[in-house]
């Protein structure tokens, strides 16, 4: 896994045929904002087309659960994960087991969190990688 930064997206972007794969007024929003506009059409993060409206601005995880705590509870009931948190001062730590064997363990891979949703959050998408 690595990080993009503003000269890795730039050449990404220039490498885009633009013209086909999104119109332009997408394209230029692609090359100058970096962020998600409303459009006619989207995707979620199973990568299927989507053009229903209620949603477009709603992030879906790759269980199809729209938030993070039905998400948990998914993975709870579903794959028996259990998810331990601490907080060590100002830092929040999870891990996250299925059994035995730990899937991901936030201070293990030296990730510090300010605030539990955002710890929980990293240990979703890892285990979401894991899974999908």
């Amino acid at each position: 896994m690595f990080n993009l930064n503003n000269a890795n997206m730039e050449n990404l972007i220039t490498q885009i045929n633009k013209e086909r794969l999104v119109n332009s007024d997408t394209a230029l929003m692609m090359k100058e904002l970096y962020y998600y506009v409303p459009c006619e059409y989207w995707y979620d993060k199973q990568d299927r087309l989507r053009t229903d409206i209620e949603g477009r601005n709603t992030p879906m995880y790759m269980c199809e659960c729209p938030t993070l705590t039905a998400c948990i509870q998914w993975m709870i009931q579903t794959r028996e994960y259990t998810f331990q948190t601490e907080q060590n001062v100002a830092v929040w730590h999870v891990v996250v087991r299925a059994g035995d064997y730990v899937l991901y363990d936030s201070e293990s891979n030296a990730d510090a969190f300010c605030c539990l949703e955002e710890a929980l959050e990293k240990a979703v998408q890892e285990c979401m990688e894991l899974l999908y």
